[in-house]
Order: C-alpha cells, then structure tokens, then sequence
C-alpha cells in the first residue's frame, strides 16, 4: 500500500524531525518504495514512486550537485527526495529548495542525528 508525502509528515515518530523545505504542491504524489543514493549518476537506478534518501557524502556542499540530484529524481518521476542534514550538507541550498518548489517536488530535511 502506497502512502504519500503528507502522510509522512504525519507520523508519530517524524513529526517534528522531518521538515518540508520545498515542494509542497507535490505531497500527494504516492510512495511506494525507497531508494537510497549517493552520486549523480546514480540517478538513472531511481524509479517512479520511490522516495529518495540522500546523505550527501558525495555531495558536501555543491549544491549544483545536489540540484542535479533534484533533476534526476524529477526525470525518473520519483516521490520526493529526503536530505539528511547536519554531516556532510550543512543546509539545503535556496536554489534546491526553488527547484523543489517548481517542479512540485517535495524536499524533506532530516536531521542527521536521526536513524535513516
């Protein structure tokens, strides 16, 4: 059974640790499975449906790779991309947080010192 980003939210255990930074006209999109990436071309392994989780040790603090994370999880109709903060990306760029919004895709925060 597929859930959705609005329900995520919602959930005891993430509520109040899992931010909606961007996207937030894409809430309803349905997840139905999970997929854990690291690098850019990784992007290509994604399918519909999944919800990414990032935590950014190929990234830092490009955000230029970050935004093509983004892309690439757009073009693979992903169900919206959870950043795991606070080690290795410090923020998520306003420049991530615009594509998000754009393309209705929702972008989490997850505070590093929450298990994935």
């Amino acid at each position: 059974m597929a859930f959705t980003g609005r329900q995520l939210l919602e959930i005891s255990f993430s509520r109040h640790r899992i931010l909606l930074r961007g996207g937030h006209n894409g809430l309803s999109r349905a997840i139905h499975w999970f997929h854990a990436i690291e690098s850019v071309e990784e992007y290509q392994l994604l399918q519909s449906g999944e919800l990414v989780f990032l935590t950014g040790i190929s990234v830092g603090s490009d955000a230029e790779k970050l935004l093509q994370l983004l892309q690439g999880a757009e073009l693979r109709h992903c169900a919206g991309v959870v950043v795991n903060t606070g080690k290795y990306i410090a923020k998520i760029p306003e420049a991530a947080v615009s594509y998000a919004d754009a393309h209705a895709l929702p972008l989490f925060e997850l505070p590093w010192d929450m298990r994935l």
